[in-house]
């Protein structure tokens, strides 16, 4: 049988005001006792006994210097487009860049949309996001073919669409994605 006497919930009640204190004084154990750091003491500026002045050429020794700021590299904005890519329209198709700076060179192979294979070479520039270039492509056929291109890399260099004239094809439209 339980104890009802008063004496009991005295108990109780005395038992969750000191738990409550302790845990109080726990939780704020550094704010009650906060750690003390040792002083610095700067030291005085010496003192030429001869003049009975302070030394400037001392002083100037004394002082702290100033850090001179550390320039921020320069941040790469150049598009980086080597490695392989695969046409969005013909995965058979590809293209492999080889890049340095904002100059890159370029094989191409595939086949054309009437069944022909084809291989090809070619460079160009890059100017931010912005892609132009030429290149010369030759048929399993015999015939070949030269042209000039200009279009865009999507942000994260993932995607190149361009825009093509071709001597052979006329104008046309191209996209590329990574190959994985």
């Amino acid at each position: 049988m339980a104890d009802t006497s008063p004496r009991a919930a005295i108990v109780v009640a005395v038992i969750g005001v000191v738990g409550t204190l302790g845990t109080a004084l726990i939780a704020n154990w550094d704010k009650l006792f906060p750690r003390t750091s040792p002083q610095l003491v700067k030291p005085e500026p010496p003192v030429d006994s001869r003049v009975g002045k302070t030394n400037p050429v001392d002083e100037k020794l004394a002082s702290p210097v100033p850090a001179a700021p550390i320039p921020a590299a320069p941040v790469d904005v150049t598009p980086q487009i080597a490695g392989v890519w695969q046409d969005v329209g013909y995965p058979s198709n590809g293209t492999k860049v080889s890049q340095d700076g904002a100059r890159f060179t370029f094989t191409r192979w595939g086949v054309l949309t009437n069944g022909v294979p084809f291989q090809g070479t070619g460079s160009g520039t890059l100017s931010g996001r912005r892609v132009s270039g030429g290149y010369r492509v030759f048929y399993r056929n015999g015939g070949f073919s030269e042209g000039q291109c200009t279009g865009s890399i999507w942000p994260g260099d993932t995607r190149i669409d361009l825009e093509c004239t071709d001597t052979q094809l006329g104008r046309y439209q191209s996209s590329s994605v990574r190959a994985r």
